[in-house]
């Protein structure tokens, strides 16, 4: 006579399953407040919420009202912006062109 798992047993490893999915989705989902966010840039809150009205940085509004909005940042939306700001080498100085001020000359048939 073969032994067939209890069905409590089966019915606890499939709410484990269950509990382990939902898990992984909810990482998927990991959302971040502004200041979270800030604390992993090491930039303040203000300049995250600057990146998202400007559009560099994806956010999520969460706020119902005409106040100022709750946005909440996805982890991979973080990361995206992460990697698209990601420099590969020093960055370039910039040369600086010397203008010299434009003298008139006074004896132009001398030349």
């Amino acid at each position: 006579m073969a032994t067939e798992p209890c069905r409590a047993d089966q019915e606890a490893v499939e709410a484990n399953k269950a509990m382990q999915l939902r898990a992984v989705v909810a990482a998927d989902r990991e959302l971040l407040t502004p200041a979270e966010a800030a604390a992993e840039l090491r930039v303040t809150a203000e300049q995250i919420r600057s990146l998202i009205r400007r559009g560099e940085l994806a956010a999520i509004n969460v706020g119902g009202g005409a106040k100022r909005p709750l946005y909440r940042i996805g982890r991979q939306a973080l990361d995206e912006f992460l990697s698209r700001r990601q420099q590969l080498g020093p960055a370039a100085k910039p040369v600086r062109v010397k203008r010299r001020p434009c003298v008139r000359d006074h004896f132009p048939d001398l030349k």
